[in-house]
């Protein structure tokens, strides 16, 4: 792709290209803090790949099965005629069982104002309310479970123009998680620093082919164990976290064009938050300091979407109400993950 600025349609398709993925291909997300913190454009754009980084067990899967539905369910795409868009999970740790009533459970919850017990479910009646709800959208949603040695961008790449021939179009990838894509393709280099060079080529092959293709790639990455040594030191450590502290290496942070960080806190009244904060953002430099750290409260059934409500993002944990807060043991433990 080239642009000559003295080559009218160069510029003009440069500027549509632009247009299309930064203004009417911005993928919102279910959370007016998360897209505050993205923002004036509210959301991620097409073509840029978003990392949400984190200790274990502090929501990286969680954030990204939740992308995986608010991508469907608060998004209209366009896409070229004859093709449906496509939105692409694929987990290499959790079981697609697994994922799949993770959705359901957020939904169910919020859209019937009430609990469940998993003991009084039947396979036909999750099914048949899965299939009502998403069949109202007009995205499509697949989910792939693949072992970590099994997976490789060749084998992305592959996936990907099936799709295609099936009429789909790819709008959202999204990948829990890149660095544990384990599988190598003819040409993969091994050199002396074996996985961490093999990790640092997914992210940039992953990372161009979506620019080139036009869709959102999102995925987490594991922070090491000082992450978790300033946690337990520090209120809000996100706000201390740094790239020297991703696992592996740094290089995600420099190749990503979004990054958040992560962490699960409670307040001083024992209720459980996600705090997040923007620490790069590429595509959209104009958030405010004060707008890139927000907080989420868990309740029972986890974090609750509000966009089109009112907000319940807060900036000061320990200042907010108690009304429908939930603390560690009265939290569902699929809402934890």
């Amino acid at each position: 792709t080239y642009v000559c600025l003295s080559d009218e349609k160069s510029i003009s398709r440069a500027l549509t290209t632009f247009i299309d993925r930064n203004v009417h291909g911005v993928v919102k997300t279910g959370l007016q803090g998360l897209n505050r913190a993205l923002g004036k454009r509210g959301g991620m754009g097409l073509g840029e790949l978003a990392v949400f980084a984190a200790s274990s067990h502090n929501y990286k899967s969680g954030i990204l099965v939740s992308i995986m539905r608010w991508s469907v369910i608060y998004n209209t795409f366009t896409t070229p005629p004859g093709t449906k868009p496509l939105i692409y999970f694929v987990s290499l740790e959790n079981e697609v069982s697994q994922n799949v009533m993770d959705v359901f459970k957020a939904l169910y919850c919020k859209i019937e104002k009430k609990s469940y017990d998993i003991r009084d479910l039947s396979v036909a009646f999750v099914t048949d309310w899965l299939k009502t709800y998403f069949s109202q959208f007009g995205t499509e949603l697949f989910i792939d479970r693949y072992a970590p040695h099994e997976f490789s961008f060749g084998k992305f790449v592959a996936r990907h123009a099936s799709f295609v021939e099936k009429g789909y179009h790819l709008v959202v990838f999204d990948l829990d998680y890149m660095s544990e894509v384990r599988g190598v393709d003819p040409g993969d280099t091994m050199s002396s620093q074996g996985q961490i060079q093999l990790i640092k080529e997914n992210y940039l092959k992953f990372m161009n082919y979506g620019k080139g293709q036009g869709f959102l790639t999102t995925t987490g990455h594991q922070l090491i164990k000082k992450a978790e040594e300033l946690a337990s030191a520090y209120r809000y450590a996100v706000k201390k976290f740094n790239p020297s502290l991703m696992a592996d290496s740094s290089d995600p942070f420099r190749i990503a064009d979004i990054v958040f960080y992560m962490q699960l806190e409670n307040n001083v009244n024992g209720h459980k938050f996600l705090t997040m904060i923007n620490r790069k953002n590429r595509g959209c430099m104009d958030t405010p300091e004060k707008d890139k750290f927000f907080a989420q409260a868990f309740t029972e059934y986890g974090i609750e979407d509000d966009l089109n409500e009112l907000p319940k993002y807060v900036t000061d944990i320990d200042a907010w109400g108690v009304e429908e807060g939930a603390a560690d043991d009265q939290i569902v433990e699929a809402a934890m993950f």
